[in-house]
């Protein structure tokens, strides 16, 4: 079968590893790749902006929600250094990144201010719990392209960032690996508040969004050749929430993907 509207159902049979009458397509160019295109003929909206690459390249899965505004303070951020090319910008808990204002990359890191339990506690762990309305985004346009994608029969994701990613973002990598062997009771803490503020914000998008079919948890635990740490550290430090999400998700009867770049060998029974 090669109709759209078999798209979902197989995908779902994928995930609970049922045979599936094709191979679903996907892909997620980033914006740079688009605007490549462009130029190269890919077709533009009212706006100039290239279309949607679900609908013009007929993708099997598409995205609507999740990517909740984390960050403990919220806003813009304040600017600290800034050119035409790049601006230095410290994020709302503490951590400045360079970051290039016309093509995609990396960031570079440049400072971290949450460098102690003793700053996480007093200036950014106070201004997150109870705190999902703020962080969400237009339930509205979220129902309405899920809505959308699904009655076109794809599968529809929603997808965030989750602990590991938010606090390597928020201490910096030494900060962060010296914590874990130095502060585990920090560690735990900082994950234990934002699992709560993750499954409190998709209550809200359950709630008045609808269902997706499905979860993408997106983390990088690896360097090219090996993991960013033991894999005991990531069993006693990380995965009992990671545990914890999959079991909330799938008490909505939603599959969970995690992503992961990087070397990934060690990780994956703990996955599993």
């Amino acid at each position: 079968m090669t109709t759209m509207t078999t798209a979902r159902q197989a995908i779902a049979a994928l995930l609970r590893k049922e045979p599936a009458p094709f191979l679903p397509n996907e892909d997620s160019p980033w914006s740079d790749t688009l605007q490549q295109w462009v130029t190269q003929g890919l077709p533009t909206d009212a706006d100039g902006k290239a279309v949607d690459p679900v609908r013009h390249f007929g993708y099997d899965q598409a995205g609507s929600g999740g990517w909740f505004r984390w960050y403990a303070k919220l806003g813009p951020g304040e600017v600290l250094e800034e050119t035409d090319e790049w601006s230095v910008t410290r994020n709302g808990n503490g951590a400045a990144f360079k970051h290039w204002k016309h093509r995609s990359g990396t960031p570079e890191h440049v400072d971290f201010y949450m460098t102690s339990r003793a700053i996480w506690e007093r200036e950014y762990r106070p201004l997150l719990p109870g705190t999902a309305r703020a962080r969400v985004g237009d339930m509205h346009e979220i129902r309405r392209r899920r809505e959308a994608y699904q009655a076109e029969g794809r599968w529809v994701f929603s997808g965030t960032l989750c602990i590991w990613e938010m606090l390597r973002a928020s201490l910096g990598d030494e900060n962060m690996f010296a914590a874990m062997l130095e502060d585990p009771a920090w560690i735990h803490d900082f994950n234990r508040v934002y699992t709560d503020l993750i499954k409190d914000c998709y209550r809200l998008e359950f709630a008045e969004a609808g269902l997706p079919d499905g979860i993408w948890i997106y983390e990088d635990l690896g360097y090219r050749g090996r993991l960013f740490c033991r894999p005991s550290l990531l069993a006693e430090l990380y995965f009992p929430y990671y545990r914890e999400l999959v079991e909330f998700f799938h008490g909505y009867g939603l599959p969970v993907v995690l992503h992961s770049c990087g070397y990934q060998e060690p990780m994956i029974p703990l996955a599993i």
